[in-house]
């Protein structure tokens, strides 16, 4: 059995500028897990930083868990 996810919808919203030299770090945090007509489901709320510790992206992540045979 092969397991894994499969990216389904993504989204984003820019706040600030980004420039060669910036210092990025990225926050990935679990939203929440939920089934639908027998699919099981992750959303992850994404968050960017830069090195002022100011907001530059904020998005999510949809995924689909999948298990092949």
């Amino acid at each position: 059995n092969m397991s894994g996810m499969v990216l389904i919808e993504q989204g984003c919203r820019f706040f600030r500028h980004v420039v060669v030299g910036d210092t990025l770090s990225p926050f990935w945090e679990v939203d929440r897990i939920w089934s639908d007509g027998g699919k099981k489901y992750l959303r992850a709320a994404t968050t960017i930083f830069n090195q002022h510790d100011e907001v530059v992206l904020e998005g999510f992540h949809v995924y689909r868990f999948v298990q092949e045979a």
